[in-house]
């Protein structure tokens, strides 16, 4: 029976994820199908591609929670490859020594594990990690991760050489399938003359002791946005309740005048507000009308200012929070009170969904369900439109006309101030609004999939992802296959279009929130240069002297230390919230939206990093 071979090899090491990769394993030998034995190695490869060159998982295999449902493999089955920045998993038969593995410090040279663009010829810098997370009956998994988002269309291999060592000391050892097609002879599930091909491709190329490799195409994954940006109508009717103004409520903080909440109607395409309908295409089908959330805020110094000059900032709040958390709580616990103050601004914005307080309930039901993915991924699209939405109806529609404002707003000096989610959504919504032409991004990232285990905000969500897939490799599959829901919206889908638009990244180091190596992901897919002076230097990141203008990165550095390098949650140190105020932070925020001359990046730390102890006061 095929489960006692396989049990022979070693396979049995693997724990749960034996469940997953015998479904026929109590099928006798001789009628049992030859299970691809790639697979068994690698996710993703080219055996999850169909003849017709699109993505398909096979269902009964995918892992799924216990009396959960199953990943909706037909959700991304229009792709035609994985994500630009998808992570590989391999499955090895024996523990591995971590300090044999390529780290990010080390992208630059040529590592024990290696990423190729077969397409190009150039090598991807990359880095790899054992699956840190407790285990007693499983090998830990070896993630390979690209420090470049990859490029759509292109096809790529993900190479482990024998430079990976066992914790014995010994080289990894090439498995039997490899083995197998690198001789000629045909291995079921393998497409031998594709592998020929790229294996004599990597050789040209100078790879050697070649162990054994998985290559794939990519695919951006970004249509289904796209399409909807460009469906994005001036709300047709919005509506405002009576002002707050700060002598009637001790929530309003000092510097503003007044709050008002209200909603306005948006182009839709959630049904029932769960998750999107699909076309033929792949394209999210457009529902009924919805409606988003309204939140305004109007400076002390705006509404003192001369009609038609006080700039308008939308404004893109934090992790399952909400505008009102930043500007409604009595004090201004993250300086943005003080900043539309000082800059004259008025600030508008609306609930970032899918990761705003009203949407918690959807990531606990999707951490306890993983097949639920999609109400998530989706729901953070919807909030990209919204926002544009809103970009449209501040500069074309009526909203600025409301007796509300008395006229001081100037609809010619819109800009973007996000935080943390703020920041990570903000950079897909900046990629993809032509409305709007200046964007901070404070705290912000991208790379979801890398992201989430990382971030201090991960533990509750890992208890019940674990709780409901108790294999460790099975939950890595789910993580690795998980970019391809996140595509959808996570802004390293968009790095061509970011490239080109003013953006300012203001990066805190240490950050354990959203994880410094995340930032610099999408920076360096955004060709953002590291402006000097700088706390670090990323591999592989240009750097410039300043004045200069976006896309840019700037470091902060609050002096906290760094999270220990690893897939696993970091403790909670206050780097990510301590910058905001700063004198530093403030004044280059006000500098990069100054009304008169937005765009343009410098430090105000004198000539050093602004940190805890130089914050530029």
């Amino acid at each position: 029976m095929r489960a006692h071979a396989l049990k022979n090899k070693g396979w049995t090491k693997g724990g749960g994820m034996l469940l997953w990769m015998l479904t026929l394993a109590c099928t006798p030998e001789d009628t049992a199908p030859q299970f691809q034995r790639d697979v068994l190695w690698a996710m993703p490869s080219d055996s999850l591609i169909d003849t017709e060159g699109h993505v398909a998982l096979p269902q009964d295999r995918m892992p799924f929670p216990i009396g959960g449902t199953a990943l909706p493999v037909e959700r991304v089955a229009w792709r035609t490859g994985f994500s630009p920045v998808q992570t590989t998993v391999f499955f090895p038969e024996e523990p591995l020594d971590p300090d044999s593995l390529p780290t990010e410090a080390l992208a630059a040279e040529i590592g024990s594990v290696q990423m190729w663009d077969l397409t190009t010829g150039e090598r991807i810098p990359c880095f790899a990690e054992l699956d840190l997370f407790p285990q007693e009956e499983e090998i830990p998994s070896l993630i390979v991760r690209p420090l470049l988002p990859m490029t759509s269309g292109h096809r790529v291999a993900v190479v482990v050489t024998d430079g990976v060592q066992t914790i014995d000391g010994e080289s990894i050892v090439a498995p039997d399938w490899f083995q197998a097609a690198r001789d000629d002879e045909p291995v079921t599930g393998l497409d031998t003359a594709q592998f020929r091909a790229d294996l004599d491709q990597l050789t040209t190329l100078g790879v050697d002791s070649i162990q054994f490799f998985s290559a794939f195409p990519i695919s951006d994954g970004g249509d289904p946005l796209r399409s909807m940006v460009a469906q994005v109508e001036i709300p047709s009717d919005w509506s405002l309740e009576e002002p707050i103004l700060a002598e009637e409520g001790s929530l309003i903080p000092p510097g503003i005048h007044a709050r008002i909440e209200g909603h306005f109607v948006v182009d839709n395409w959630l049904v029932e507000d769960v998750q999107f309908e699909w076309d033929s295409d792949g394209l999210p089908v457009q529902q009924a009308d919805g409606e988003a959330d309204l939140y305004i805020y109007i400076s002390e110094t705006a509404m003192a200012s001369e009609p038609g000059t006080a700039p308008v900032w939308i404004f893109g709040h934090g992790v399952f929070s909400e505008p009102d958390n930043y500007l409604y709580q009595g004090e201004d616990v993250s300086g943005v009170a003080e900043l539309a103050e000082r800059a004259g601004a008025i600030l508008i914005g609306t609930r970032w969904r899918g990761m705003t307080y009203t949407d918690i309930l959807t990531a606990v039901n999707v951490g306890n369900d993983f097949g639920r993915i999609p109400e998530l991924s989706n729901k953070l699209a919807q909030g990209v439109a919204n926002n544009v939405a809103l970009t449209r109806l501040i500069l074309e529609g009526d909203l600025l006309a409301d007796p509300v404002f008395e006229g001081v707003a100037d609809t010619s000096q819109v800009f973007y101030y996000g935080i943390s989610l703020g920041g990570i959504q903000g950079a897909t919504m900046m990629a993809n609004n032509p409305y709007i032409e200046h964007g901070v991004l404070h705290v912000g990232g991208g790379v979801w999939s890398t992201l989430l285990e990382r971030s201090s905000h991960w533990p509750p969500f890992e208890t019940l992802v674990s709780y409901s897939i108790p294999s460790a490799s099975e939950r890595q599959i789910l993580y690795s296959l998980s970019q391809l829901f996140w595509d959808v919206s996570d802004p390293v889908t968009f790095v061509d279009e970011l490239s080109q638009r003013s953006v300012l990244w203001q990066e805190a180091i240490g950050d354990e929130q959203v994880p410094n190596i995340t930032t610099e992901i999408l920076a360096r897919g955004a060709k953002a240069p590291l402006l000097l002076p700088a706390a670090t230097q990323p591999p592989l990141m240009d750097t410039m002297e300043g004045p200069t203008v976006g896309p840019v990165v700037v470091q902060f550095d609050p002096e906290l230390g760094v999270p220990p390098v690893g897939n696993r949650p970091a403790e909670v140190t206050g780097a990510h919230d301590a910058p905001r105020h700063w004198e530093g932070q403030q004044a280059q925020v006000l500098r990069f939206l100054h009304p008169d001359d937005p765009g343009v990046v410098e430090h105000f730390c004198e000539k050093q990093v602004c940190s805890a102890s130089n914050t530029g006061d």
